[in-house]
């Protein structure tokens, strides 16, 4: 042990995981113990080595073991630290557990790999760095990094120094990398997207893209660039300029470097987007960032997905929420069609289907209206009139009985609003409110409905937030 220190540290511990204030401790002390040679008795010297040893012994997560290059490696020295942290009590009971022989405690699966590979480093430098499993008492293994040197021992014979930690933590720590890595490199090839979608991998260690595929209504971003040009790419096609600056503030390419080593790897953005023909879309971006098993490089996966619908039906369902609604419906003023969101299951005879909204308002006004209801009901939702009348207000509605599929009159009240007014869609949200002009006839006070002397019902309409009475003709 005292022959493999004076090496120096930089022989004693070379390429190994224990961090450059290790490193620095140990060189530390070398450079007093030489300093201090000109005048230091044995004793003193001696004294210093004992230090060290302890130093080391309360250090190291394992422990020293040295071997003589022949068949096997059979051991001439192992320190306390090596043999308490393996689960022995003595020298003695480890070196009869493994015959004697340093490769005897390697698993029996990574012996011809580790014999080999220390030979051979040995033999071109004088020194070697090796992961493999090492057993212990209770015939468990754990994972070690083996880092040691080549030295003459006191007898002549030519041996290795070596110094073994565990390495147990960071071989799973290992495992998960490889894993997440193999999952989002599965996750990239596989990923389907639609128009306003982009996905790409990034090598943040070396700053270039290494692959992007994008829908051809984007502006197109080229193998190679940097990083932080394509975050540039992506802030600038906010619409808000502020989401942008967010964006280029929190995707900082250094400070995304630390944090990734401080244990974040995934950030997520979402946020109105401009594509390159001028048109509005909500865009959903994530980035993923996980560890090359092979190469050690920090990759950014990136996958931005055009998600105006699921953004459309949830903005609806928030102005909705507070509503007895027995239909939701979202219309595309732009391209003249809707789809349904909601709809109860005692109404879905009398509602639209989905397709183009102005043909399935006449199919519904066709089958279930009178003729003076037919053309309130097609009057109100004609597309230019809800352009107009949502200039004027936040939402409008209007009255109107149908005769539903059992024959029974039913007066349902229509409200309309924005869901984005950017991207026009509005929302159409519709209530039955049959009993509360029920109720409000019998009371004997005025009421968007009253009853004709025939039995039928006096239909009254409107614009704005209430409902407006209607003059009979």
């Amino acid at each position: 042990e005292k022959e493999a220190l004076e090496l120096g540290a930089d022989e004693y511990v070379p390429d190994t995981r224990l961090g450059e204030s290790f490193r620095l401790r140990v060189e530390k002390m070398l450079r007093l113990e030489r300093a201090d040679e000109g005048y230091l008795n044995n004793v003193a010297r001696e004294k210093r080595f004992k230090e060290q040893q302890e130093f080391l012994n309360t250090t190291l997560p394992g422990g020293m073991i040295g071997g003589y290059r022949e068949k096997g490696f059979p051991i001439y020295f192992i320190n306390q630290s090596l043999i308490s942290y393996l689960g022995y009590e003595d020298r003695d009971e480890f070196l009869k557990d493994v015959n004697g022989c340093m490769e005897n405690g390697v698993h029996p699966e990574d012996r011809e790999r580790v014999s080999r590979q220390v030979n051979e480093e040995l033999d071109k430098q004088k020194r070697y760095s090796v992961d493999y499993r090492m057993k212990k008492k209770d015939g468990t293994y754990i994972w070690v990094h083996d880092t040691g040197c080549s030295i003459e021992t006191e007898d002549g014979r030519e041996g290795r120094m070596a110094v073994c930690l565990d390495a147990t933590e960071d071989k799973k720590r290992e495992q998960r990398e490889k894993e997440l890595y193999e999952k989002e490199l599965g996750y990239f090839t596989r990923l389907p997207f639609s128009e306003g979608g982009m996905q790409g991998r990034v090598n943040l260690t070396t700053n270039r893209m290494e692959s992007c595929v994008m829908t051809s209504d984007l502006v197109a971003t080229q193998i190679g660039e940097s990083f932080e040009d394509t975050i540039e790419r992506l802030a600038a096609s906010a619409v808000d300029p502020a989401d942008g600056v967010s964006m280029r503030e929190i995707m900082q390419r250094d400070q995304v470097l630390q944090d990734f080593y401080n244990g974040k790897e995934e950030y997520h953005f979402e946020f109105q987007r401009r594509r390159g023909n001028g048109t509005i879309f909500y865009g959903s971006m994530d980035f993923r960032l996980c560890l090359n098993p092979e190469s050690g490089d920090v990759i950014c996966f990136f996958y931005t997905l055009n998600v105006t619908e699921q953004k459309m039906e949830d903005l609806l369902l928030r102005k909705v929420t507070a509503m007895e609604y027995d239909l939701i419906c979202d219309i595309d003023l732009k391209t003249g069609k809707h789809r349904l969101v909601e709809v109860k299951e005692k109404c879905r005879e009398n509602v639209l289907n989905e397709g183009i909204f102005v043909d399935e308002i006449g199919k519904i006004a066709e089958r279930f209206m009178d003729e003076e209801n037919r053309e309130w009901y097609l009057k109100n939702l004609q597309e230019d009139h809800i352009r107009r009348e949502l200039e004027k207000q936040d939402c409008y509605s209007f009255l109107l009985e149908l005769i539903d599929e059992k024959g029974i009159h039913r007066i349902k009240k229509y409200q309309l609003f924005y869901i984005s007014k950017e991207l026009e869609r509005v929302g159409m949200a519709r209530v039955d409110v049959t009993d509360v002009a029920s109720r409000k006839t019998a009371a004997g006070r005025s009421s968007v409905c009253s009853i004709k002397e025939n039995g039928k019902y006096q239909k009254s309409y409107g614009s704005g937030n209430e409902p407006q009475e209607r003059k009979e003709k």
